[in-house]
């Protein structure tokens, strides 16, 4: 509302600013919400989704016409998710539906973060196998019907009170949501905001992360080639990973993110092992990338 209260309060100054100055519709909103950091292509993605409610010149514009566009302006520049927390409280179900009639109009996800924290904290304590995001997870009892992978250990066994603490986690969240939510919730974000995850490895068959450099040495200068991302025993697997604008190049990744400033990229490479360019454009298809830079050093005299 403090957007359209805004506008409205100024609304007779901008008409007339707006008739006097023979402006079009998009010039003028663009002007006004300048202060917003907003680019004309924004303004006229909102004025496209209410173009069957509002006339094409503004100086026509009623309350209700200037709410629609206000309201489709936020959702165009200030995209939302309702994350509702705390679904694992008994009563939740009476503050859910209230919300979800309120705000219909946008995307809402049940979470509980309390829950994640707890599978994850067992998972790490080597009592349950549990991946984030999973709907169930796998216990002692559940391993031994199974045949056990090469070097895989045999989970802790469970006691009474964890065992009754893990079933009112599956009966109030796993079962009621098919997850606890937070793995949807970051990824619904990362959709609304268009941005695309890029995963640094330096080997691609494990996707480990870590560096490892090798150097040359030359009468002048010292050469280390670098790849980011080399695995060792105790890295993990996509351990990094950067959020980057549709449009990000390759080169401009490896610059702004990971070298150092006396690296040069020479190459990299995607999952299929094939060659990217620095102008190459990230896209979901190679996001998954090995860097590899040439890093100089000069001797001391």
């Amino acid at each position: 509302m403090w957007i359209f209260n805004n506008l409205m309060r100024k609304w007779p100054n901008i008409v007339r600013r707006h008739v006097s100055t023979k402006s079009t519709t998009i010039a003028t909103l663009s002007a006004k919400l300048s202060g917003y950091g907003v680019k004309q292509s924004i303004v006229q993605k909102a004025l496209d989704k209410v173009a069957n409610d509002v006339t094409i010149d503004l100086a026509n514009w009623n309350e209700d016409m200037i709410h629609k566009v206000v309201e489709a302006f936020i959702k165009e520049k200030f995209p939302m998710i309702l994350v509702l927390n705390k679904v694992d409280m008994a009563d939740s179900d009476i503050n859910i539906s209230r919300i979800c009639n309120k705000y219909s109009n946008y995307p809402i996800i049940p979470t509980s973060a309390a829950t994640e924290i707890f599978l994850r904290k067992l998972t790490k304590a080597g009592y349950i196998n549990y991946t984030p995001g999973s709907p169930n997870y796998e216990t002692l009892q559940d391993q031994q019907i199974r045949q056990l992978n090469e070097n895989e250990k045999l989970l802790k066994c469970l006691d009474d009170k964890l065992t009754k603490q893990l079933n009112k986690v599956q009966d109030l969240v796993l079962f009621r949501f098919g997850s606890t939510g937070i793995e949807m919730a970051i990824k619904r974000a990362v959709e609304l905001a268009k941005l695309i995850p890029v995963y640094p490895v330096g080997c691609l068959n494990t996707f480990a992360s870590e560096i490892i450099r090798t150097s040359t040495s030359t009468s002048t200068s010292t050469s280390t080639s670098t790849s980011i991302g080399q695995s060792n025993n105790q890295s993990k697997s996509f351990e990094d990973c950067f959020l980057v604008a549709n449009g990000t190049t390759i080169g401009e990744i490896a610059r702004e993110y990971i070298a150092q400033p006396n690296q040069q990229l020479t190459y990299a490479e995607d999952i299929h092992r094939l060659q990217l360019g620095e102008n190459e454009t990230i896209r979901e298809s190679n996001n998954i990338i090995k860097f590899n830079f040439v890093e100089f050093e000069q001797k001391r005299k």
